[in-house]
């Protein structure tokens, strides 16, 4: 076992969730099973909704300030289209739409003292308080509408996303994942019911009945808890998991006809791929602890680390990594299109190729040891300089920013925890260092602070190669933004004469 620094312990791995996640607030307090009638979406919005001065005024600020930052360049029709539609039809809708504006407000009052400390200052303001006052009324609103089946799942999802907002915004985690996790059972459950009409050649997967956009962002929404150590994913049906395959293997072959195309069916794929290598890493935490219960059905390498998978997550993984290449080979058009025509599409182009990298590294690496990452130095130093023009491009002159999913700041912190290339790592942490910046769960100062102890942990006392025993393998976070610390959980390998083990170790941050 290496010798960690002493506010680094073994502890006892897979507690048993608590009663405590019982107080959380879900959005939707019971999804009752739905009937297969299909509510078409609306055309035309209906009668506009009354708003009083002091609503307009923040409606207006969600709609030149908050809403442009939320998705940035990456979720520009859910934001200028999607929502507002949805915002004249429904009250609660428009409601929380006010309270984001209310919430955006108190943050830009205590703007100037930078970065997490003016979460407690933005606390006191007017602001904060009408933001609270009505997201409180919308939370009411939506409860009301479940309980009386008055509204389509469709609006459900909608206020689902932006309550997923004003809670990260806000900074509470747990409640923002558990609407996520009400998100993501309500797009299961419409695919669930409705796999009948889902569509595989091109056009939107639900037409008329939910938009694409929305699919996408809770799927990348989902992904970004993966590393969180409370987070429990939402179980995944076997007929979803039979129509995510159908609609990988519908990758066209003759390329994506444009950068739309490409996105629907890179967020399916990337989110069956992050979903492999998180369930691995879950094993892993199960069999660092006997008594959790039976040991995962596949074996540890006794001189390499390696795990030796049963047959049928071989050919899962196979699977997935030509899926993988099919969606690279087809978005091969749409990315030197996009190369060429610059601007936004520039942006979302290299954005889907720094996310797929990254993923496509994890996936390449989850059966073998962690030295398995040291021959994938050139798709880190290719990703790295994807995100460094994202950065020079739309990030380093920005302020502090709040973007609703992840763009950058989740492939940085992978960059820097998995690749042990110094000049690579280093270079991922000093951008994150140079950020403002909070992406959903992902916010940039708690990134470089994890980074940082990972390298150093990694690093002291060595010189040259990192050798596995010193490495850190199936990385869980916690934090709170509010009191400005955290939790690092971690594996390590146990190298030596016997068979190889791994030790469970945590480690206290603050900033």
């Amino acid at each position: 076992m290496p010798e960690f620094p002493a506010r680094v312990w073994g502890y006892k791995v897979k507690q048993k969730p608590t009663h405590s996640t019982q107080r959380l607030l879900p959005l939707v307090p019971k999804i009752e099973p739905m009937s297969t009638a299909v509510t078409p979406l609306a055309l035309t919005p209906a009668q506009p909704l009354s708003t009083n001065d002091q609503e307009l005024s923040y409606f207006n600020v969600f709609v030149g300030t908050t809403s442009r930052n939320l998705g940035e360049y990456l979720d520009t029709p859910i934001w200028c289209h999607i929502v507002l539609q949805a915002s004249e039809q429904d009250q609660f809708i428009k409601h929380a739409i006010i309270a984001l504006g209310a919430l955006n407000k108190s943050h830009d009052v205590t703007a100037a003292i930078g970065n997490l400390s003016g979460r407690a200052l933005a606390a006191g303001s007017a602001h904060y308080q009408v933001a609270f006052r009505y997201y409180g009324i919308t939370i009411q609103g939506i409860r009301k509408a479940c309980q009386e089946q008055r509204k389509s799942r469709r609006t459900i999802l909608i206020a689902c996303l932006l309550a997923v907002c004003f809670e990260y915004y806000h900074g509470n985690l747990d409640l923002a994942i558990a609407h996520v996790q009400n998100g993501i059972r309500l797009i299961n459950e419409r695919f669930l019911g409705l796999m009948h009409l889902t569509s595989f050649d091109g056009q939107q997967f639900l037409q008329g009945i939910i938009e694409d956009e929305l699919i996408s962002i809770f799927t990348r929404l989902e992904r970004d808890i993966y590393s969180w150590h409370k987070a429990n994913l939402v179980e995944m049906h076997p007929d979803l998991q039979n129509v995510a395959a159908a609609i990988i293997q519908a990758i066209p072959t003759q390329g994506f006809i444009d950068l739309n195309a490409a996105r629907k069916f890179f967020d399916i794929l990337l989110t069956q791929v992050d979903r492999f290598v998180y369930n691995i890493d879950e094993r892993l935490w199960d069999y660092s602890d006997p008594s959790s219960g039976p040991r995962p059905v596949f074996q540890v390498g006794n001189s390499t680390g390696a795990i030796f998978s049963p047959i049928y997550q071989q050919q899962r993984v196979k699977f997935l990594k030509q899926g993988l290449t099919s969606w690279r080979k087809a978005f091969q058009p749409v990315l030197t299109q996009s190369l060429n025509l610059g601007g936004k599409d520039l942006l979302v182009a290299k954005t889907l190729l720094l996310n797929f990298i990254c993923s496509a590294v994890a996936l390449h690496c989850c059966f073998g040891p962690e030295l398995t990452y040291d021959a994938y130095v050139s798709e880190f130093r290719t990703a790295l300089s994807t995100a460094g023009t994202l950065f020079n491009v739309a990030v380093s002159k920005l302020g502090h920013t709040f973007v609703v999913s992840s763009i950058l700041i989740k492939s940085l912190f992978f960059i820097a925890s998995k690749c042990r290339e110094t000049s690579i790592r280093t270079e991922a942490i000093n951008y994150l260092r140079s950020m403002s910046r909070q992406e959903g769960i992902w916010d940039s100062h708690v990134a470089s602070t994890f980074a940082t102890a990972i390298v150093e942990l990694e690093e002291s006392d060595e010189s040259g190669l990192i050798p596995e025993h010193r490495r850190l393998r199936a990385i869980k976070t916690t934090f709170d933004l509010h009191k400005r610390q955290g939790k690092l959980r971690f594996l390590t390998a146990t190298m030596g004469t016997g068979p190889v083990g791994f030790v469970a170790h945590r480690m206290e941050l603050c900033w």
